[in-house]
């Protein structure tokens, strides 16, 4: 109704920066929830939770009140919770389970450069189709940079992306 305007905008991105570095945790956080409850053991993520709640409270208070931070101190709070929380989980679960192991960390490594290759294509298409047109510049960068993430994929080899290329190929031929 006319209330949110420019300064309004500035303010609300300022915090939606700060809180997509949580993102991650936020995301292993709520894989690792599920394998939990999957081995019965909804009280693990819980305490996990609890605990980073208490960080989370602890260094809001520490960054407003005492460095005068404002207010994206508390989306950096959150944000560093949502990571301790979701690592928290991955050590207790590698505990139990022990998943994380050399095809594990280069399953990592291979998603990881496919992303950052991906990245860095949509940053540069974006730079090379200068234009006005929301939809173009949307989506132009965007669909490249699908194209070099699944090329990247491919080129190395990650099992998902060869498992669809076979389900898909034997779909076409009617195998």
């Amino acid at each position: 109704r006319g209330a949110f305007g420019a300064q309004s905008t500035a303010l609300t991105s300022g915090a939606l920066f700060c809180y997509s570095f949580g993102m991650l945790g936020y995301g292993i956080s709520e894989i690792c929830n599920k394998a939990f409850y999957a081995m019965h053991d909804g009280k693990t993520p819980m305490r996990v939770s609890m605990a980073g709640i208490g960080i989370n409270v602890l260094l809001s208070l520490v960054l407003v009140l005492g460095f005068s931070c404002g207010y994206r101190a508390l989306a950096v709070s959150a944000s560093v919770a949502a990571n301790l929380i979701g690592a928290a989980l991955v050590f207790i679960l590698n505990q139990k389970k022990r998943i994380i192991n050399k095809d594990t960390c280069v399953y990592a490594l291979k998603i990881a450069a496919s992303t950052a290759l991906m990245a860095a294509c949509v940053v540069f298409v974006k730079v090379l189709v200068p234009t006005n047109d929301k939809i173009i510049s949307l989506f132009v960068p965007v669909c490249a940079g699908a194209v070099v993430y699944f090329a990247c994929c491919i080129i190395l080899k990650v099992n998902e992306i060869t498992d669809i290329i076979h389900l898909v190929t034997h779909k076409v031929k009617g195998e």
